[in-house]
């Protein structure tokens, strides 16, 4: 299981961040991270428990939503590619948005006590025996990384982040929403540049549906358009 957690991986960035600014005094330097990356990116440029800020970050298919949020978006995505009509994907990001709300206060024991009376007379249809099947697998399969990201949201970092932002996404990501995130990004910090990209997939790519069963189909590695985009920043930010 995944006993590191995302505060984790943004302690260990943050020293190697720390290292390189000794390093190369004269130098800017900046954090580009994709997906959780991203976040991770929001967290070393708006907390100050760590010992060393990027002078920017560009992040890509970065959450913005609060963890058990947009852990809750993915599934219903999912269940709706499935084919799983809309109000049975509504019982259920209702459902497991109050698993993880047991979760944070109360632990995965009280959890799993709670899910008859969150998931009730769900034994009866099929469809809902199995997304009930699903809501279990969550409480056995617990690992630090989930309780740690179900309990996150990046709006505090976001909001105190001083350094220049470009905030990429895709309009066809099917894992961060660009629709839901893009805008809360731009609403908390007015300053930094956000865009979202016609025809992109969560890893940047151009894309037919954006679903994550497409991606070993693809050639691209990254948008030209998005590197073009990234590079016109950097070397915005090097020329100042």
């Amino acid at each position: 299981g995944l006993s590191a957690t995302t505060a984790d991986f943004a302690s260990d960035a943050a020293t190697v961040l720390h290292q390189l600014k000794k390093q190369y005094k004269n130098n800017r330097i900046g954090i580009l991270g994709h997906s959780e990356g991203g976040q991770i990116a929001f967290m070393l440029a708006g907390s100050n428990k760590h010992k060393a800020k990027p002078d920017y970050i560009v992040t890509l298919g970065a959450p913005a939503l609060p963890g058990d949020s947009i852990l809750a978006e993915q599934s219903v995505i999912y269940l709706r590619s499935a084919g799983i009509d809309s109000i049975a994907c509504e019982d259920y990001r209702k459902a497991v948005l109050k698993l993880y709300a047991v979760m944070k206060t109360k632990g995965i024991e009280a959890a799993q006590k709670t899910i008859p009376s969150i998931c009730p007379g769900w034994d009866f249809l099929p469809q809902y025996a199995a997304m009930k099947a699903n809501i279990n697998a969550i409480t056995e399969n617990t690992t630090p990384w989930l309780l740690y990201s179900i309990s996150y949201s990046p709006a505090s970092d976001i909001r105190a982040a001083k350094c220049p932002m470009l905030v990429l996404y895709g309009n066809k990501d099917t894992q961060v929403p660009s629709n839901l995130n893009a805008q809360i990004v731009t609403n908390l910090n007015p300053q930094a540049q956000v865009e979202s990209f016609n025809g992109l997939n969560h890893l940047m790519q151009h894309c037919i549906t954006g679903n994550v069963n497409e991606y070993g189909k693809i050639q691209e590695t990254i948008a030209p358009e998005v590197m073009d985009r990234i590079a016109n920043f950097i070397h915005s930010i090097n020329t100042k």
